[in-house]
């Protein structure tokens, strides 16, 4: 009965008026008993000036009966001057059951008595009161009279009180009911009508909620449940994507995986060769099919593409950028420069790497920067690594691999895009503990947490256009935080995700027109060494440290 809104508030506006004219009504109640007994005391005042003024004396006593039944009184005593005179007393004076002063009762008082004498005042009680009135004709009157009258007097007056204060909440919550349901919950109801339209078939674009143009509170709940309703629309648009895109990846992926077994087959047959050329690029063929075959068959076995949990050990990190670059086919000239200096001094980073010595070479094969890296490409994308030996990181080989994939093409290809050349540099920064990543904004950083131990800190640096705005919004967001035409914007979502599995974070640290710097934040493997040899600092740092110089 009382479950929708209108009537609970018609029900709560009734409550309110009657406790406010219950407030009301108790020094009202108070009020009425006292100019009750003024007027008693008037009365009393006039049948004893008649009594006294009367000659020889005492009236008869039937006189003396009629005076006090016009007064309403038992017994009528006077003052003046110090002198108390009885003026008029009945057959048989009953004793007060309570004596009232008007002269002395504060207001608190005239309330306490007044509910004193409406709800404990028995049948025949007579009450004394001593006032005074406006004439003044003694100094002071004494009226004994009985109380059944003035409690019914009041019992009376309260009736016509509580009909009134009926009379005025039924008015009030009628007229509140009406407002609330012509100015509130019609436009609910229109609001709740758009919504199960819309739940009735939340992929209809022309079914999402038009908000009003008002500043009201409805107003600003329809603007946000359109919001929803677009959010929402959007998502399931996102979703029929994803479901059809898994569908075809996973067709694909069928196919590609018996592909990829081909190739195996193949690369086994190739490392037969006696050429050192294959035998220096085949470990890194062999390792890159193996991935490949892994992601495809997580992908099948799963359905959809939730990374397994990593399998974490001990990476140094500079022969596996160089890994990376050599994969990316970003080695140009840089490579064969390597590859004729060095011979087969490059030791190949496997998949898995469990000892720190294992692929120290890797960072002193390419040839010498003058900035005291190595150029591991040296072309129309530049590529620095000022990595040393001792950079390692506690991740699992192949999704640190997939990470570094991602940043450098996605660096590559906007360095590509501008057909002029340019660079592209990485470096670490040795972390004692946690907190933010140098330069990053809350709103620009990845999942996961910074590591509260010793970590690096890798900086990749490009000198391409920046990112525009648009992906700027949504930088880790799959499939809207595109930075180029055609681009999904799934390489640093997946990036993201990958480097929060092993414990860190990636963040953008800056962006303009003259180049991008991300931070990979990683857990370190051991403490960096006493003598290791300085890095370059990252930008972010460089930065700073020019910023307080100048």
């Amino acid at each position: 009965m009382f479950s929708s809104i209108s009537a609970r508030l018609l029900v709560v506006t009734v409550v309110i008026v009657m406790v406010v004219e219950i407030a009301i009504f108790v020094p009202s109640i108070a009020n009425f008993r006292k100019q009750f007994l003024e007027e008693r005391l008037v009365r009393a005042e006039i049948a004893a000036l008649t009594v006294m003024t009367a000659p020889g004396g005492l009236p008869p006593p039937e006189t003396t009966r009629v005076l006090l039944q016009s007064a309403s009184a038992e017994v009528i005593a006077v003052r003046r001057d110090g002198v108390r005179m009885l003026a008029l007393v009945g057959d048989m004076p009953p004793i007060p059951a309570a004596r009232f002063d008007l002269r002395d009762d504060m207001a608190l008082d005239l309330v306490v008595d007044a509910i004193a004498c409406l709800f404990f005042t028995r049948a025949g009680d007579v009450h004394h009161v001593t006032g005074s009135t406006q004439a003044a004709l003694y100094d002071t009157v004494e009226v004994t009279f009985r109380a059944d009258e003035l409690r019914a007097e009041m019992m009376d007056y309260g009736i016509r009180i509580l009909q009134l204060s009926l009379i005025i909440s039924a008015i009030t919550a009628g007229a509140v009911f009406i407002v609330v349901r012509r100015f509130v919950v019609a436009p609910l109801f229109g609001v709740i009508g758009a919504v199960e339209r819309f739940h009735a078939d939340p992929e209809d674009p022309g079914r999402v909620l038009e908000p009003g143009q008002g500043l009201d509170e409805v107003a600003e709940a329809e603007r946000a449940i359109a919001a929803m309703q677009s959010e929402v629309l959007r998502a399931l648009a996102e979703r029929r994507r994803l479901a059809a895109l898994g569908e075809a990846v996973a067709k694909v992926n069928h196919d590609l995986r018996n592909m990829l077994a081909a190739g195996q087959l193949m690369t086994e047959r190739l490392g037969r060769s006696e050429d050192p050329m294959v035998a220096r690029v085949l470990p890194k063929l062999v390792g890159s099919i193996d991935r490949a075959v892994a992601l495809c068959t997580r992908t099948l076995d799963y359905g959809k593409a939730e990374e397994a949990r990593p399998e974490t050990g001990t990476v140094v990190v500079a022969p596996l950028i160089e890994e990376v670059v050599e994969g990316l086919g970003l080695t140009g000239a840089a490579g064969e420069v390597r590859a004729e200096a060095k011979g087969d001094a490059h030791s190949p980073h496997r998949r898995k790497i469990g000892k720190a010595d294992g692929a120290s070479e890797g960072a002193e094969g390419g040839k010498a920067d003058t900035d005291g890296g190595v150029v591991l490409a040296d072309g129309l994308v530049r590529i620095v690594s000022r990595l040393g030996p001792d950079v390692r990181v506690e991740a699992d080989p192949d999704q640190l691999y997939r990470v570094i994939a991602n940043l450098l093409r996605n660096a590559a290809e906007a360095l590509r895009a501008r057909a002029i050349p340019g660079s592209i540099t990485i470096a670490a920064t040795w972390r004692e503990s946690g907190g933010a990543a140098p330069g990053a904004a809350p709103q620009a950083s990845g999942p996961g947490s910074v590591p509260e131990g010793p970590s690096w800190c890798i900086e990749i640096t490009d000198t391409g256009p920046g990112l525009p705005g648009k992906a700027l919004e949504n930088i880790f967001r799959p499939f809207i935080g595109g930075a180029r035409r055609g681009g999904t914007g799934l390489g640093l979502a997946i990036a993201a995700e990958l480097t929060a599995l092993q414990g860190g974070r990636l963040c953008l640290v800056s962006t303009a027109s003259t180049g991008t710097v991300f931070a990979m934040i990683l857990p370190a493997s051991t403490p960096v060494p006493a003598r290791q040899t300085p890095h370059a600092a990252p930008a972010s740092e460089v930065a700073a440290s020019n910023a307080e110089s100048g």
